[in-house]
């Protein structure tokens, strides 16, 4: 049985589903990785596709300590992905060693092509906003403004655990109010060269203490930053990655039970019709 509730407002949505993240995000310059971007495109089953803005590689210092960039590296991959008419949802992360408070606090484990990330704070956030409104920027100039107001941008990725944000770091509170730092400063950067652009965070992979700190911050804040958050980025794991690996507690119905945890905790803090954006989940 099918019942209408014709006194409801509706609306329109696009595809909600239609999006991927594509990692590691610098496969997008080889051979490999472009067969299979090639092949959603073709396919056209995804409308964003998710990638690390990956700023290591295009921030470093001179010798008086000022930030010099280098776009190379991020413009090869991102015009492969504007050929095959993406739209993006960009993850600003992570720290440039040469701005990074700590400059050994990498992540335990290889990336692809044999790179570490730093998850440090930086020394200044202030540092933090200027990478941002500069390579906001340089999308600006090198895509155009209508192609890139179409994008989502969100800072960091997982800061929840320590794998991604302040390795070592066990006080929550200290974590969440130096992500909150590292938020306020991408959102200043971003705003000062777009008003349109989507910007999100955090993309937490289970805490959900984490989030609720946060999104009391944000509310906070609104009055400083001018549309300091059009959307909440949720990662669904089922488990806490430790037990991941072993556990096949893995089903739809978690997932679905997570993005509903996720979203009682956004009404219960005010943001009852902020977008959702699930940008990672299990298999």
């Amino acid at each position: 049985m099918i019942t209408v509730y014709s006194d409801k407002e509706s609306k329109r949505i696009h595809n909600f589903w239609s999006n991927i993240h594509f990692h590691p995000t610098d496969a997008a310059e080889d051979h490999w990785g472009r067969r299979i971007l090639d092949s959603v495109a073709d396919d056209k089953i995804a409308r964003y596709v998710r990638l690390y803005v990956m700023t290591e590689d295009i921030v470093d210092a001179d010798e008086n300590g000022n930030l010099i960039y280098d776009f190379s590296e991020s413009d090869r991959r991102l015009d492969y992905m504007v050929e095959k008419e993406f739209d993006l949802l960009l993850c600003f992360a992570y720290m440039p060693t040469c701005m990074a408070a700590d400059k050994m606090l990498v992540s335990d484990f290889l990336r692809y092509k044999g790179k570490r990330i730093n998850i440090s704070p930086p020394t200044d956030y202030s540092l933090w906003t200027e990478v941002c409104r500069r390579y906001t920027e340089h999308l600006i100039e090198r895509y155009g403004r209508e192609r890139v107001e179409k994008w989502y941008f969100h800072c960091w990725n997982e800061p929840d655990i320590e794998i991604f944000w302040m390795k070592g770091c066990t006080d929550l509170n200290e974590r969440v109010g130096q992500y909150c730092a590292l938020y306020d400063a991408f959102a200043k950067g971003v705003r000062a060269v777009s008003e349109k652009i989507k910007i999100g965070g955090p993309s937490i992979a289970v805490h959900m203490d984490f989030l609720r700190i946060f999104l009391r911050h944000v509310k906070e804040k609104q009055g400083e930053i001018p549309d300091m958050m059009d959307f909440m980025s949720i990662h669904t794991y089922g488990e806490k990655p430790a037990e991941m690996a072993k556990s096949n507690n893995i089903s739809p119905e978690k997932t679905l039970l997570l993005c509903r945890k996720h979203r009682q905790i956004a009404e219960e803090e005010g943001f009852s019709d902020i977008e959702i954006v699930v940008d990672e989940w299990e298999a």
